[in-house]
């Protein structure tokens, strides 16, 4: 089943861009109250959910246009945005103390099954981390984007949000990048986010690190868990990864930067079908 990536832009009503910092945790308030607006309950059992939220949101502030960006994995969440947005007649929002007007909505489809036609036996690669990012381990937080731990939670996301597209065994794919993947460079800062008036702040890390798989991708294995790693990074594009993606944390942009020798050309850029 295709989920859905809706895009929507706003402008501040003034015309400049805004003056004061737009928390991420405000995100998740917006979408949940457009949904809430369609269907109350859903909303509530959205907000309530345990694991793996059907929905990730990204926010991109270039001059005065604020993006939204929430891409959708649940037909019900599809629904109610899409009834929405088709009664509601205010263009006028506030996005934490901004005012905007929202000007343009746009809809992407996208299939799982491209992110496997599409994957290739990485070598080298690259992640940005656009906005905070944190994993959790044995109940601690980790503000570094150790291997495993970063594939461990991207193969559980895939598992869960896209279940009848190759399920991923989330323990062996983790065990092989522990061993097989080890950062080569990186330019990492923690920043620290308040969640609106209860005081609570969550930490996480910014900026970008390299990464290398040891092996050649010399057996059946290594390939697989290669390609496997690709299709992770492309689908994390659009899921986020680690802790509170529904808040507009684990924004990344992933770089190829080699793919296995012997296999395919030995260097490859993947710069088209980017999100922003």
């Amino acid at each position: 089943m295709p989920f859905n990536t809706l895009t929507f832009h706003f402008v501040t009503e003034d015309g400049y861009p805004p003056s004061v910092h737009i928390p991420l945790h405000v995100l998740r308030g917006i979408f949940l109250n457009m949904v809430a607006d369609a269907d109350p309950a859903l909303a509530a059992a959205t907000h309530d959910v345990d694991d793996i939220p059907p929905y990730a949101t990204r926010l991109h502030v270039v001059g005065e246009n604020i993006y939204l960006v929430v891409n959708l994995f649940s037909k019900q969440l599809n629904d109610a945005v899409k009834n929405f947005i088709l009664q509601r007649d205010d263009a006028h929002f506030s996005i934490g103390q901004v005012d905007v007007m929202l000007v343009k909505i746009s809809l992407n489809r996208v299939e799982p099954g491209k992110f496997l036609d599409d994957a290739r036996p990485v070598s080298k690669f690259r992640l940005q981390f656009k906005s905070a990012t944190y994993f959790k381990q044995r109940g601690a937080i980790v503000l570094y984007p150790q291997p495993d731990l970063l594939v461990h939670n991207l193969a559980h996301v895939w598992n869960e949000l896209v279940p009848d597209f190759d399920h991923i065994d989330e323990d062996a794919i983790a065990a092989w990048a522990k061993l097989a993947v080890r950062i080569t460079s990186y330019k990492l800062q923690t920043i620290s986010t308040r969640l609106g008036d209860s005081g609570r702040t969550l930490t996480g890390f910014t900026g970008w690190a390299r990464f290398k798989i040891e092996s050649q991708c010399s057996n059946e294995n290594d390939e697989y868990y290669a390609k496997t790693l690709d299709r992770l990074f492309l689908f994390a594009e659009h899921a986020n990864i680690g802790g509170s993606r529904t808040t507009g944390f684990g924004a990344v942009k992933y770089d190829r930067e080699q793919i296995a020798e012997g296999r395919h050309d030995s260097s490859v850029s993947n710069s088209e079908s980017r999100v922003g």
